[in-house]
């Protein structure tokens, strides 16, 4: 990750000890742990696009927030909530894609491109997770 090669920097850009960096990047870990047990099963009740949008828009806004939060504990909150975010759009991405690899691929029409489409995005994000289960 390309935060590990920050952390001196930012450490001294924000005059932390690293020792207070752990929790501040674990925060985010939470939050993504978090957000898939919890999100992915809203998505399924109340819209995979609903919830991939609100999510997107959360993880936007609490990730600009931290750029400007003053003290430790807001930034672990805020990290927390941008992990949240984050997990959100992979659920409810990740949900939208599984009807689709249940679903036959030769559909014509509209609902036969959404498959194929949602099939593409469910294989690119099984190979991001190391390959498993990637065609």
């Amino acid at each position: 990750m390309a935060s590990h090669y920050l952390v001196p920097r930012i450490a001294r850009e924000r005059g932390l000890s690293q020792q207070l960096l752990g929790p501040i990047f674990s925060s985010a870990l939470a939050g993504l742990m978090v957000g898939y047990l919890v999100l992915s099963p809203l998505s399924d009740r109340f819209g995979h696009k609903r919830v991939l949008v609100a999510a997107t828009v959360s993880f936007a806004l609490c990730t600009l927030a931290a750029v400007r939060s003053g003290t430790v504990t807001e930034l672990v909150v805020l990290r927390f909530l941008t992990g949240l975010g984050s997990a959100g759009r992979w659920a409810s991405a990740a949900s939208a894609a599984l009807p689709a690899r249940c679903s036959p691929v030769r559909r014509s029409g509209p609902a036969g491109v959404r498959a194929r489409c949602l099939r593409h995005v469910d294989a690119h994000a099984r190979r991001r997770a190391g390959g498993v289960g990637a065609r």
